[in-house]
């Protein structure tokens, strides 16, 4: 065969084997069955990550106070307290008024805020609750270094300012 002739035949081939295919595959059971009713546990993955993110952050906040060799008291919100003087005052309670100076750190040791003096109620939660959590368990003239996780911190959002998501805090606080 030559030319014109060859190509038709060719031609004429390649449709009969697409008809053929297409007749089988068609016919044919698919190999892979996908369950339609089926969805994925999108809750379970994200408990799983949170999971590993509060672990990872356990393991640094371990690290860092070993490194230091303090002796720590760990509060239920998961804050720890290494008061390194202890307060000669009054204990403190819901409701009190407390003025503290304090400096805020990461784990790293990169300062985010810096000579900070504020008054507040203690018991209200505030600048956050595992440093409300830490002053309730001090005295008036305390000095102490506290560690909030970042779930007692400020989460997963941060302050919106100088602390990012998901720190963990370390305060030096001085109790008035």
């Amino acid at each position: 065969m030559n030319g014109p002739c060859y190509m038709k035949y060719l031609l004429a081939l390649s449709c009969i084997l697409c008809t053929l295919a297409v007749t089988v595959a068609c016919s044919e059971t698919p190999v892979i069955e996908i369950e339609t009713d089926t969805k994925p546990d999108y809750t379970q993955n994200a408990i799983n990550a949170n999971r590993y993110l509060i672990e990872h952050e356990e393991t640094a906040i371990g690290g860092y106070i070993d490194r230091r060799g303090w002796s720590v008291r760990q509060l239920a919100c998961g804050a720890r307290v290494h008061e390194y003087v202890a307060g000669q005052g009054s204990a403190i309670g819901n409701d009190d008024s407390v003025s503290v100076s304090y400096r805020v750190e990461d784990l790293a040791g990169n300062v985010l805020y810096d000579n900070r003096d504020e008054s507040f109620l203690a018991g209200r939660m505030q600048p956050c609750e595992g440093l409300d959590a830490a002053i309730l368990s001090l005295r008036h003239g305390s000095r102490a270094h506290v560690i909030v996780p970042s779930q007692a911190a400020f989460g997963a959002v941060g302050d919106g300012d100088a602390i990012p998501p998901r720190t963990p805090l370390m305060y030096t606080i001085d109790i008035k």
